[in-house]
């Protein structure tokens, strides 16, 4: 069977793969339920998995492929404990899962602004929030979260169940809160734009883990944190933009697909048995690190030079050019580049300031720099980025003027 003769999602390159890249586990489970396959996403993510999510994601999407054969639910809210238990060909366990997932986003997120949600899909809620610097109320969750990163980044500072973690934030990035955990403290150092995802308790049935050989009693999901998971981003990242446009009769199937792959995931990866935090290796630590990140803050208009964030971080240049990009993900002139250019999309927005003065303001040098760079950064030029978040400017939709116009809100 080859990917590419059949529909599919297009989230990973992974789809253009023949069978013959798959394991044979996977090749044949896909021969066996191809007809009844929940969705084409799970053969779209299968390649993506490491083996053991590999070989679990098998078993699971059997699962759903033979429940796929029994009468479906309707996928909305309003349930109630006597529809449930009349449901024909799923225990009571099955169809609690598939009932809107109650979550504590609201209550543990009070100062963000809640961009768009969903929770009527069974067992799952999204969440999609932008956050202002400052300290988060931490209850303790109903449900099991994971957080991903989509733009902004800086210091996370969070403690639970008696564990302190420190992580400098960048897009891409994951944080997982199990259910239950009693956190203590959460703060953030800046800005940030993230996608929250609610899971049951029980990523799976406990009639799936069964036939996996899984003792339901013993899986249980780490606390962590820092997570630079290309395979968990791209299984999630579609997500978001389900929010942001008008149902469609598919949609249910796309959720579908993406659960199966991402509990498989999260349970081949990220349980306390398999998770361990990255040993400490020779790095720009922490407070160090903030006091470099504040300098560049501070110094955004003026002519900031390598060896005065060397300096702030005690270091060589050498040595802080190399520790920088293992702590950030990006060379101390590609940070500082970044960061004036997040600046002046801000101050665009506003309409204070002409370019001009914006591109002193923000020690772009001259206004055909700055020109230049935003362009390269934000694929239009600060004019037309202006014209756009004051709603002026008729933008081709191919143009992603969606994710420009969060950036504005």
């Amino acid at each position: 069977m080859d990917h590419r003769s059949s529909e599919h999602c297009g989230i990973s390159d992974s789809c253009a793969m023949t069978d013959a890249s798959c394991s044979s586990a996977a090749r044949s489970a896909l021969q066996r339920n191809r007809a009844r396959w929940p969705s084409p996403c799970v053969a779209c993510l299968l390649p993506l998995l490491t083996a053991p999510a590999l070989d679990f994601a098998v078993t699971a999407c059997e699962k759903f492929a033979s429940a796929w054969q029994r009468p479906r639910l309707q996928l909305t809210t309003g349930w109630n404990d006597r529809s449930r238990d009349t449901v024909p060909g799923f225990t009571a366990n099955e169809a609690e899962v598939m009932m809107a997932l109650a979550t504590h986003g609201d209550q543990k997120y009070r100062n963000s602004e809640k961009l768009a949600e969903a929770s009527d899909w069974p067992g799952l809620s999204i969440e999609h929030r932008k956050f202002e610097a400052g300290r988060q109320a931490t209850p303790v969750p109903i449900c099991t979260e994971l957080v991903m990163l989509l733009s902004g980044g800086g210091m996370v500072c969070r403690a639970g169940n008696g564990e302190v973690q420190k992580s400098l934030a960048r897009p891409g990035m994951s944080y997982l809160v199990p259910v239950g955990t009693q956190e203590s403290h959460l703060e953030l150092s800046d800005r940030m734009e993230c996608l929250h995802l609610y899971l049951p308790p029980a990523l799976l049935d406990q009639s799936a883990l069964a036939d996996y050989d899984v003792d339901p009693a013993k899986v249980e999901i780490a606390y962590a944190h820092g997570l630079a998971d290309q395979v968990l981003f791209h299984i999630c990242a579609p997500l978001r933009d389900l929010l942001h446009r008008p149902r469609q009769p598919t949609d249910a199937l796309f959720v579908e697909g993406i659960q199966v792959a991402l509990a498989a995931h999260l349970l081949g990866n990220y349980t306390i048995d398999r998770w361990r935090a990255p040993d400490k290796a020779p790095s720009l630590d922490p407070r160090r690190l903030q006091r470099v990140l504040d300098h560049i803050e501070a110094s955004l208009g003026g002519d900031i030079r390598l060896e005065e964030l060397a300096a702030q971080a005690c270091l060589s240049p050498y040595h802080f050019s190399r520790l920088f990009r293992e702590a950030t993900g990006l060379s101390p002139h590609r940070y500082v580049t970044d960061r004036r250019v997040q600046a002046a999309r801000h101050e665009l927005a506003r309409e204070r300031l002409s370019l001009v003065e914006i591109a002193l303001e923000f020690g772009f040098g001259s206004q055909a720099n700055f020109t230049r760079v935003f362009r390269k950064a934000a694929s239009l030029t600060p004019g037309q980025y202006r014209e756009l978040c004051c709603g002026q400017a008729d933008v081709r939709a191919d143009r992603s003027d969606a994710a420009f116009r969060r950036d504005c809100a």
